[in-house]
């Protein structure tokens, strides 16, 4: 190498440097012809790509001459001396610096004429066609003269062509090819036709979609040219199977179906390119974001009741941070554990159903969840420690600020209150309040039950909410009671409450209301779930677990029709009970009362209205401590096929908090259940026991259900409600069991 560098330099000195620029050796003249029997002298110069016209060295006799196929003509110092007819490739070489031309060796013959080929040709822009030429002489005898041929194009705009007969295509249109050579022409035309589509090549062409997330697909269109482009955005795109997986006009596709499969295809010009979607499943992606919890149960260690809300901020792999939560329980006095932080880990299985353990001040407590398809969960606690469940609602980060909390909401609180002598009764309240948005109630109503005692009152008060979406409530209602919270945002819509105060202490949440209200808003067919506390004994000592749900019909007028109501308070099942009554709402903050009567018995609640569609509602007789939702029905009517898909499931016996179940839930929509489920039963742990069942809905959407613990081979019966084809309400119509939920869908 260092001999090499040495010539270079050596060699390089011998110009002047004054010009800059490559240097190069040129030979001349270049891509001649030489007659058979004659010779041919090149010369080889040298200069630098900058001087133009300026000449250079003469390096004819320095150079090291070469020619491709000595068979065809040989070279000595520049001379070239044919040998047979053909085309060779003479080459000079100065040092490191190499020209080279073409001569084309022809017969000593007179030429008869010229021929093109091919003839008429057609190519797509932008794929080069190459021409020959072919010479006839007087013998009859034939010699490619491409390189010793002058040709031309009449219309370079269209293609242009070199000295080798090689054309380049500009644009779609026609030009005339023409070549000379030994004063005879020849022409043809080219045609230069737009790129014609032939495949296309869609990536990835195999991948897994994680249930809920979304994959970019792209299309690659290979074209009659050679040459290739993006149509992502011009194809068509389509699923095989858009119930699993959705693709939009964007090439973008969605898992919609845990362990679905689909064949994503992009089609254009009746062109087809595939993608395949091997597997859609839930990872912990799918937790990724911050959430608001809410949940109620029993302490195990002391039989405390307990009520908590909170939040946390998890990662997408597995980690969970910046954890807050607010605890009550009952104790006496009652422990208020406020503001405490947390973090831990999660995982989340391909069904959506997961397992988080977090760690606090408060210890390490595990909980088990089952994702929806819109991020929500239900939640359940799975240790010895608690009996619990609840809710789990992905937070909207825009509304952690007190402004959100704007305009008027409806709310619903549930829980305990404790006497001087420490014990405890069912206690709940609703209402509705008005947020000024700077952190004022500037006024509303409220409707209470505190263990069969009823009363009502007007609200103000203040609040706050900081940028991690924790916020502060204080009520004072016209009774004489101030209320504080700590409330959890949601969205600007919805927070989670739990207490701050010793007594009482419940937990619920407040929905922001939007739509008419009043009595003509209530039209159409409404799911009613339910669920509390009944006593026969004015809560002296008998307390029953109660859970209810039914179906009614609300004519806008004031009026209700076709009620079906299913109960279970404490063992004794009221099955299929028939009701109808009256109703009133105020139009201005949604208040509402209702007169039912079931057979003989009166039924009394008071309700506020979220919307057109739902409703809060309070039990209002002094035999029970009872609140619940009223959601309206879509469609209006439902056969097997409504309940069709994946489902989150939770069950408990609500404040009684001995039993809480989460978990997963398959309907074929024809009559058939299976599943997965996770039990706390006061504390004995069961894991991942499979269920399985059969059912059957009535038009009206009220179903029967009996599904078995495979495990234990129990069966437990229940009665359920479609609000719609994604979302289920459950109460159990067994005498040694009273468990109530819902689930939602999850694909």
């Amino acid at each position: 190498m260092r001999a090499l560098s040495r010539g270079i330099v050596l060699f390089l000195t011998t110009f002047s440097f004054a010009a800059s620029g490559p240097f190069r050796v040129q030979i001349s003249p270049a891509n001649g012809t030489v007659v058979s029997n004659t010779t041919q002298q090149l010369t080889a110069t040298g200069d630098f790509l900058s001087i133009t016209g300026a000449g250079g060295k003469d390096l004819t006799n320095a150079a090291t001459w070469r020619s491709s196929n000595p068979g065809v003509a040989t070279v000595s110092a520049g001379l070239v001396t044919p040998v047979a007819p053909g085309t060779v490739t003479i080459s000079a070489d100065s040092g490191p610096f190499h020209g080279s031309t073409t001569i084309t060796v022809v017969p000593n013959l007179p030429v008869s004429s010229i021929t093109i080929t091919p003839v008429n040709p057609s190519v797509p822009n932008g794929l080069n066609q190459q021409f020959t030429a072919k010479a006839t002489y007087s013998d009859n005898s034939t010699q490619d003269v491409t390189a010793a041929t002058a040709w031309g194009s009449t219309s370079s705009s269209t293609a242009t062509i070199d000295t080798s007969g090689l054309a380049r295509p500009q644009a779609p249109g026609t030009t005339t090819i023409s070549a000379s050579f030994s004063g005879h022409n020849d022409s043809t035309v080219l045609t230069v036709t737009v790129p014609v589509l032939t495949s296309i090549q869609v990536t990835p062409a195999s991948t897994a979609i994680p249930y809920t997330s979304s994959q970019q697909f792209a299309a690659i269109g290979m074209f009659n040219n050679g040459l290739s482009q993006d149509i992502t955005a011009t194809a068509a795109w389509s699923s095989s199977n858009p119930a699993a997986v959705s693709v939009n006009s964007s090439g973008v596709a969605t898992g919609l179906q845990v362990g679905g499969s689909a064949t994503i295809t992009a089609t254009q010009n009746a062109i087809v390119g595939t993608g395949t979607v091997t597997a859609v499943t839930f990872s912990n992606a799918n937790l990724n974001g911050r959430y608001a919890f809410s949940f109620h149960g029993t302490d195990l260690n002391s039989g405390n009741l307990l009520v908590a809300a909170g939040s946390f901020q998890t990662d997408g792999q597995g980690n969970l941070i910046n954890g807050l939560e607010d605890l009550v329980t009952s104790s006496f006095p009652p422990t208020i554990s406020s503001g405490q932080t947390f973090s831990g880990t999660y995982s989340v299985g391909p069904d959506g159903r997961g397992s988080a353990a977090i760690t606090g001040t408060f210890g390490t407590t595990t909980f088990n969840f089952s994702l929806t398809v819109n991020g929500n969960s239900a939640i359940t606690q799975f240790d010895q420690l608690a009996v619990a469940s609840g809710t789990l609602k992905k937070q909207d980060p825009s509304s952690f600020h007190t402004s959100s909390l704007n305009g008027p909401f409806a709310f619903s609180v549930s829980g305990f209150d404790e006497d001087s002598t420490g014990a405890v009764f069912p206690l709940a309240l609703i209402g509705q309040f008005n947020a000024d948005g700077a952190g004022n109630v500037t006024s509303g109503n409220e409707d209470f039950n505190d263990a069969g005692t009823i009363g009502s009152g007007t609200l103000s008060g203040s609040y706050s909410v900081s940028s991690n979406g924790r916020g502060l409530m204080t009520l004072n209602d016209s009774v004489g009671n101030t209320l504080n919270f700590a409330l959890y945002m949601v969205s600007s819509n919805q927070a989670l409450f739990v207490s701050l105060d010793p007594a009482p202490d419940m937990v619920g949440s407040a929905t922001q209301q939007s739509g008419n209200l009043g009595n003509a808003a209530l039209q159409g067919n409404y799911v009613l779930s339910q669920s509390g506390i009944f006593s026969t004994d004015s809560f002296n000592m008998n307390f029953k677990p109660f859970a209810a749900g039914g179906i009614m019909n609300a004519d806008g007028a004031g009026n209700i029709s076709n009620g079906v109501l299913d109960a279970n308070i404490g063992g004794t099942i009221a099955d299929g009970l028939a009701f109808s009554g009256t109703y009133s709402a105020d139009s201005s903050s949604g208040r509402g009362q209702t007169a039912f009567t079931a057979g003989t018995t009166p039924l009394d609640y008071v309700f506020y209205q979220i919307s057109p569609t739902t409703a809060y509602f309070l039990y209002v007789d002094s035999d029970g401590v009872i609140t619940g939702t009223a959601e309206q029905q879509t469609p209006a009517t439902f056969t097997n096929a409504s309940l069709q898909g994946n489902f989150d499931l939770l069950l408990s016996d609500g404040t009684f908090g001995t039993t809480a179940v989460s978990g997963q839930l398959f309907s074929d929509g024809s009559g058939n259940l299976s599943g997965t489920e996770d039990q706390n039963l006061f504390g004995t742990l069961v894991s991942n026991n499979p269920l399985s069942g059969t059912y059957s809905i009535d038009g009206t959407g009220r179903g029967t259900a009996a599904i078995t613990d495979q495990s234990s081979n129990t069966t437990s019966n229940f009665h359920f409600y479609l609000v719609s084809g994604s979302e289920v309400r459950f109460v159990e119509i067994d005498p040694n069991s009273v468990l109530f939920g819902f689930g939602e869908q999850q694909f």
